[in-house]
């Protein structure tokens, strides 16, 4: 017995109860996922040459996400779910769902999922003014198409760390294989956002406020955030 004393195995069988939920859950997603790309291909293979355009031209990935809308919002969804997967798995990970029963635990899940819609809402809002405000609708539809493309690719890849979490993994070498697979995409959007915006004003200022506001607040508000949440849930549950 440790420190969660006679709660221990009331907490392991609402993990197991959770855990056999969620994985024909996101067995199901990939079976969904398998079939997109089966009948989608050629969209597919033109989202990954997509990710790393910079010159502005007419784009068949424009015209075929625009017939493939549903596509689009499919890998929209798959990213979110996964991604906020993986911060419950790690939330669990630290102790925070141990009192918490089987539908506590999917609510919180859902609460994660709503949080991360929120965040991906707002930082959407945040761009499309910017970039209405000193630049072009073309400007603005030429970077949401790289940036839409990096986040379907980035949700993708991360059936891989949430498969890992599901078989037991190491948590530091799936948490290592998560965190490098966001600062990688991350580092693709900025770039790309940058040699978009930025790269002909050559102006290491307006860089830098983009950094601050665009991408580093941003990101530290959504952690504290989530870290407040989770601290809450702990202590008065």
């Amino acid at each position: 017995m440790n420190q969660f004393g006679g709660y221990v195995g009331v907490g392991l069988w609402q993990d197991q109860f959770v855990d056999g939920l969620v994985l024909p859950a996101v067995f199901l997603l990939f079976f969904f996922f398998a079939l997109q790309y089966w009948w989608h291909v050629p969209f597919f293979l033109q989202m990954l040459r997509e990710i790393f355009s910079v010159k502005e031209r007419g784009n068949l990935f424009e015209d075929s996400e625009n017939e493939n809308r549903g596509v689009h919002v499919f890998l929209l969804f798959q990213m979110l779910f996964l991604c906020s997967l993986f911060v419950f798995f790690i939330a669990r990970e630290k102790g925070v769902t141990v009192y918490l029963s089987g539908k506590e635990q999917l609510l919180l899940l859902a609460l994660f999922f709503l949080v991360l819609v929120v965040y991906y809402l707002v930082k959407k809002l945040f761009y499309l003014t910017f970039a209405y405000t000193f630049y072009s609708e073309e400007r603005y539809r030429f970077w949401k198409r790289g940036y839409d493309a990096a986040i379907a690719v980035w949700g993708i890849f991360l059936y891989l760390p949430v498969f890992l979490f599901l078989a037991k993994a190491d948590l530091f070498a799936t948490s290592f294989l998560f965190l490098i697979s966001f600062i990688s995409i991350r580092i693709v959007i900025i770039y790309k956002t940058i040699r978009i915006f930025y790269m002909k004003n050559g102006n290491l200022f307006y860089i830098s406020l983009y950094l601050c506001a665009q991408e580093i607040i941003p990101l530290f508000l959504l952690c504290k955030g989530v870290n407040e949440m989770c601290y809450f849930i702990e202590m008065n549950i």
